[in-house]
């Protein structure tokens, strides 16, 4: 198992150490190591289950007024990129209706999942009335789903200065972390590791991140703008959430201290109006592998009364479609259906320890409980796989109308095999 082995190597561990020694390696002389460290320290386990997504330097496109040299508007030194715009400036093009800006698009656009954007923001004092982040796209009229504008050193939600998402910004580097569940329709922002602002989307196909300056119309706006960016980064999230296509996700979901609280109903509809399967609140671990050995770890809770559910599995087979699911039924732990083959009894109501370990190459699966080894089967064939866990609602020994579970400390390794 992994606790038991140097050999595997986590895919969904922060590295919040290596985080802060690149920050130091970029800080201005405005902003102590240490504090940077913090900073960096604060908001590491915001990032704990994303990957991060590689980013050329081409997927950085600077947008600036159409008029001027690029030199005159943006600078980038010493890993920070500096943009700054004039009241009076022209758009991006000649038939652009937006306002003044110097931005950068982050090239990477996204209609689904769980993203992240992540960077330390300074803004000069006396920048005020711009937006220095949004999230673009969004349903008609709109045309982003989120924007973090600058107003007398305050950071708001769009133009109203009643929605503070922090205050004293200027002349200091601002941690900020921006999450978008496109699926569940919010969006999250942290300021330095705390949890400053939740909102509901806008709808829209297609997102993608900005951030520099861009000239708002409202609250008298200052005649120069600027804001200053570093370790800018772009994550996707490794769990994305399979819920019920026609109730919101908060009514079936829950995260919170640490724990993803699922439950689904046996009368509930499948994932999407043309998904044949049964009714399920799942996680799909999106890392898909075909060779090597990979183990999947976490702490499950089943309250009394789930049954006929099945509570982790491994997708993907030759002829079938998983490798293994493994059932609840009246408190019994079992490898599919079949009551002969109980993994552990009396999962009721107490956290259990699961570790499943799947050899690709020797098509075997192993499955420990509680660190002890309780199952041995064969592979299924295939050539790709990945994890879920959740509540799956199975055909079998008659299903209870609500089922649930809770998982925590859940983390994927692999090994060569």
């Amino acid at each position: 198992m992994a606790g038991s082995s140097t050999s595997w190597s986590s895919l969904l561990l922060a590295v919040a150490a290596a985080a802060a020694t690149l920050c130091c390696a970029l800080l201005s002389s405005s902003l102590p190591c240490a504090a940077a460290a913090s900073a960096a320290g604060r908001s590491a386990h915001l990032t704990k289950g994303f990957s991060r997504v590689k980013l050329s330097e081409s997927q950085f496109k600077v947008q600036k007024p159409y008029d001027v040299p690029l030199h005159e508007r943006y600078e980038q030194s010493g890993g920070v990129r500096r943009m700054w715009v004039f009241a009076t400036d022209k758009p991006i093009t000649t038939k652009h209706p937006g306002a003044a800006r110097t931005e950068i698009k982050v090239d990477r656009v996204y209609s689904s999942g769980l993203w992240q954007l992540e960077g330390d923001v300074y803004v000069p004092a006396g920048t005020s009335g711009a937006s220095v982040m949004q999230i673009f796209g969004a349903a008609t009229p709109h045309a982003s789903t989120l924007m973090l504008h600058v107003y007398d050193g305050r950071l708001t939600y769009y133009h109203d200065l009643t929605k503070v998402v922090a205050d004293h910004v200027y002349d200091r580097w601002v941690r900020l972390n921006v999450v978008h569940d496109v699926a569940a329709g919010n969006v999250t922002v942290f300021v330095d590791g705390e949890r400053r602002l939740s909102s509901r989307g806008r709808g829209g196909r297609e997102h993608y991140f900005k951030f520099g300056v861009y000239k708002q119309s409202l609250h008298h706006p200052s005649h120069r703008m600027e804001s200053r960016w570093k370790n800018v980064a772009l994550s996707e999230s490794q769990f994305v959430v399979q819920k019920p296509y026609d109730v919101p996700l908060h009514e079936r979901y829950e995260h919170s201290g640490g724990v993803r609280r699922m439950w689904v109903f046996a009368t509930d509809k499948p994932g999407s109006p043309n998904h044949p399967g049964g009714a399920r609140t799942e996680i799909k671990v999106n890392r898909v592998y075909s060779s090597g050995v990979w183990q999947f770890e976490g702490d499950v809770y089943v309250p009394s009364g789930t049954s006929g559910a099945s509570v982790m599995q491994i997708f993907g087979a030759a002829t079938h479609a998983t490798t293994l699911m493994l059932h609840v039924y009246d408190g019994r732990l079992t490898y599919y259906h079949d009551l002969t083959k109980v993994v552990a009894d009396r999962v009721y109501d107490r956290w259990v320890r699961l570790n499943v370990v799947h050899d690709v190459a020797a098509g075997n699966v192993t499955v420990f409980v509680d660190g002890e080894r309780r199952l041995s089967a064969r592979g299924q064939g295939g050539r790709t796989h990945y994890f879920k866990f959740g509540v799956y609602k199975q055909s079998h020994h008659h299903p209870s109308h609500r089922m649930e579970s809770r998982w925590k400390n859940v983390a994927v390794y692999t090994r060569a095999a």
